[in-house]
Parts: structure tokens; sequence; C-alpha cells
């Protein structure tokens, strides 16, 4: 799950998540309760770009929205043991208003053992 907390009203939201592909698969994709808030209807697409590298955009059509949630759920299947580094990056949104601008976030990065 990809979870955000909008201070200010925000209309879209696109990232990257990439992982080792020879320990985690990419099975599923879903929006997330974030996009459900809105009145209007979303956009959403996560897009498997290349193994291991997910691009995922959520855009709500006519609305905004403020506060937490999850964006996106994301759901990997372990294929191997080992070690996979997990990142959250290349984050855009854009607010309410200023349809023409986008403004960069904080990123994550981890690492996910599958025993």
């Amino acid at each position: 799950m990809v979870d955000v907390q909008a201070t200010r009203a925000i209309q879209e939201v696109s990232f990257s998540i990439s992982f080792s592909p020879t320990v985690l698969q990419l099975q599923e994709s879903s929006p997330g309760v974030f996009v459900a808030k809105g009145d209007d209807a979303a956009n959403f697409r996560a897009e498997e770009s290349s193994d291991g590298e997910v691009s995922v955009r959520v855009k709500l059509e006519g609305g905004a929205v403020v506060g937490p949630g999850s964006v996106a759920v994301l759901n990997l299947r372990a294929i191997n043991r080992g070690e996979s580094r997990f990142t959250v990056d290349s984050i855009s949104y854009v607010e309410s208003g200023h349809q023409e601008s986008s403004m960069s976030a904080a990123g994550y990065e981890g690492t996910i053992t599958v025993d």
C-alpha cells in the first residue's frame, strides 16, 4: 500500500516503484481509498514498464482530495528467497488550481527479505 498525507488539495499523483524481479513479482494493482474520497471519477494506472519497475498515476477528473489515505494497493508475490530493495521515487503531484505545475515530494527506500 502506498500512502499519502495531502495537506493541500491535489488532483494528480504519480510515482515509480522498483524492486528486484528475481525475488518479487507484481501480481495486481488497484486504487486506494484516497482515490475513493473524491466526488468525481478517477483515472488509475499502474504499468510495469520493465521487470521490477512500476509506474503509477492517479488523476481525479474534475476534483481534488485533501488528507491522508492510500493512493495505490500493489500486491507483490515472493517468487524466490533473498533480499529485494524496494523504492518509491520520481514522485510528483498536481495541486488543485495549478494544472501546469508539479512538485517533488519525499520518497522511500527499504529492503524486503523473503525467507
